[in-house]
């Protein structure tokens, strides 16, 4: 088994440096609190393999500078820290940032104004939104809620330009 499969490939300070602006980018955005930070960015320092990086940033969502960047560029770009998903959203477990959360309460509010809610259920939800740490948390939240037609659609990770890598077996020649 080679040292990639099995999570055993060694960190380079690059990758350290990469993984720790994941964090920064993560806590300016509201992802993660001061001290799971803090905590995060020292293991990132002393992390020894690509897997130890990996743990500190899968369940959080790509940073929007990164995500931009990766809309707009002409070619393909990789990230080692992420892994591409086939669903078109993050999973429920995914670290929510800020701004999910304002757009939580941006649908509760609507929902308020709409009469879906009464005024302590909406103060009860608010209060959840406010700490919920995952975009599953927020989710659960609105759930049954309708959405007005202008609402913002949940988060969703960057869209890939690369193509699928296709391996076919090599052909014989014919006698």
């Amino acid at each position: 088994m080679s040292p990639a499969a099995s999570g055993r490939m060694r960190a380079r300070d690059l990758d350290r440096a990469n993984a720790s602006g994941v964090l920064d980018a993560a806590y300016a955005e509201g992802q993660l609190g001061a001290d799971e930070y803090r905590d995060r960015t020292a293991e990132a320092e002393v992390a020894k393999t690509i897997a130890d990086l990996d743990r500190l940033t899968s369940d959080l969502q790509l940073p929007s500078a990164v995500r931009d960047l990766v809309a707009d560029a002409p070619t393909p770009t990789r990230n080692p820290l992420r892994r591409s998903g086939t669903t078109g959203r993050y999973p429920d477990h995914t670290r929510a940032r800020d701004a999910d959360r304002d757009t939580t309460r941006q649908l509760l509010d609507s929902a308020r104004s709409d009469g879906q809610l009464t005024e302590e259920e909406h103060q009860t939800l608010s209060e959840l939104a406010e700490s919920a740490r995952t975009l599953g948390d927020l989710g659960d939240l609105v759930d049954d809620l309708q959405r007005p037609d202008d609402a913002l659609a949940a988060p969703r990770p960057p869209h890939s330009n690369r193509r699928p890598l296709v391996i076919r077996p090599p052909c014989r020649p014919r006698r």
